[in-house]
């Protein structure tokens, strides 16, 4: 999903494709939530599939709105930043 994201991220709000997409991943967060006590293996890829695509196209537009948002001086930081957030996350 993210490829899919990234292309619309010039055309539509990022703010818009975000909460799409954290709207997709809160989706598939309770899909799993409500899993029953011995689910098949397909029961869990499918909801998994579902976060997955609901957080990639969260992250397509997010990167780019965060890196553009810093001045040009903090850009490193902002980097680093990001990448902090997304190795402990």
């Amino acid at each position: 999903m993210a490829p899919v994201a990234g292309r619309r991220t010039d055309r539509y709000a990022p703010g818009l494709l975000g909460g799409i997409g954290l709207a997709g991943l809160a989706i598939g967060m309770g899909l799993l939530a409500l899993l029953p006590a011995d689910p098949s293996v397909p029961n869990i890829i499918w909801r998994m599939a579902i976060c997955g695509a609901g957080f990639g196209f969260f992250q397509a537009p997010n990167l780019p709105a965060i890196m553009t948002s810093a001045p040009v001086n903090r850009t490193g930081g902002a980097s680093g930043t990001v990448a902090t957030a997304w190795l402990l996350g």
